[in-house]
């Protein structure tokens, strides 16, 4: 209820006192505390008022809300510095820094980015999302900024690699020698870490030996086209990061594609690497071909049981049900290679068979 302004009047001689409380020219408790109730009441609004003005009204709110909605992270980057470099003016949704593993949002009233805690565990065995970015440069063979037939991000290294093209997002090349003046170097875009451990997947043809970062010998003695598959501990400690590719045989054309380099280290966390067979497992739930990023996001729980499923469609176990023939499975004591090789049967894409 509104408050009501008290009149006051000058006391009559001629009126009874009762006439003149009536007509305002006395003070009475009542009228006291009239005024006071309307004094308390008006301090009271004006700290509500006060408080309200300090609340964000919806149209922020909902602002903020779409701002940051979404599910996994927009991007990750290694620190807030380099979020903060790549936008500086903030953007929607949000980014995950691997050097804390926080996630941050663009807050528009401040003008800032603004931490929203840890977005996740680093634990390989629990059901969370993990974002892995793939550090070759131009693993997909795209662009040819000079024209010479070979890649950005390739180069040759010595006068015994002839004939270099690229078709089809394969890089090509002849070698006249199977030396390292006749091999292929494509470079990565981060610097190898001594100690971490990487994963490493390409397709290529008239491949022998590779070595990663000049020292680690990732392959030796390739004697087949198709996929290469490989996990290594690099022991390197050399700052040229890339990867070294020498012909099998010379005089014959050789070509690599889709070349992918995960640091296992930097996704899981020290000491939380998946296992060779735990990896290769998870992978397969996804892609075996190119990729510039992958959100990593099935529990290492479900590695053996999807292995196995995919084993049942690769093989000649004649079952009732899917417990006989998982139970038929563990007769036969199929081994982690055997549950791998499925794997890549069950996945038939194009790149599998190589020409």
């Amino acid at each position: 209820m509104a408050y009501q302004k008290q009149t006051w009047r000058d006391f009559d001689d001629t009126k009874t006192d009762l006439q003149n409380i009536n007509n305002g020219a006395v003070v009475t408790p009542e009228r006291l505390n009239h005024i006071e109730n309307g004094i308390a009441n008006s301090a009271d609004k004006a700290e509500v008022t006060a408080q309200l003005q300090q609340k964000a009204d919806q149209a922020f709110v909902d602002s903020q809300f779409a701002t940051i909605v979404g599910g996994a992270p927009k991007g990750t980057y290694t620190d807030l510095t380099a979020l903060q470099t790549d936008y500086p003016s903030g953007s929607e949704g949000i980014f995950l820094t691997l050097a804390d593993g926080h996630w941050y949002y663009w807050n528009s009233a401040t003008s800032a980015w603004v931490d929203g805690g840890i977005y996740q565990t680093s634990g390989v065995g629990e059901d969370v999302a993990l974002v892995a970015e793939n550090t070759m440069f131009n693993g997909n063979v795209v662009g040819d900024a000079n024209g010479d037939g070979i890649a950005d991000g390739f180069a040759k290294n010595g006068a015994n690699v002839t004939a270099p093209r690229i078709e089809s997002n394969r890089q090509y090349w002849k070698s006249l020698s199977t030396a390292f003046s006749g091999s292929m170097v494509a470079y990565m875009k981060k610097n190898n870490i001594p100690g971490h451990r990487y994963y490493v997947r390409f397709y290529q043809k008239n491949v022998g030996q590779v070595y990663f970062t000049q020292t680690d010998n990732l392959l030796r003695n390739q004697t087949t086209d198709g996929m290469v598959e490989v996990i290594l501990n690099s022991t390197s400690t050399s700052t040229n990061s890339n990867i070294i590719f020498y012909p099998r045989t010379a005089n014959v054309e050789s070509y690599l594609e889709r070349i992918v380099i995960l640091d296992l280290t930097e996704i899981f966390g020290v000491g939380n690497e998946p296992t060779d067979y735990e990896f290769r497992m998870l992978i397969r739930k996804f892609t075996l071909g190119y990729f510039d990023k992958i959100n990593l996001s099935q529990p290492k729980q479900t590695f053996i049981k999807s292995a196995k499923d995919v084993l049942l469609e690769n093989t000649n176990v004649n079952s009732s049900n899917v417990g006989d023939a998982i139970t038929e499975l563990a007769t036969k004591k199929v081994s982690e290679n055997e549950l791998l090789d499925a794997s890549v049967k069950y996945y038939k894409t194009d790149f599998i068979n190589v020409s």
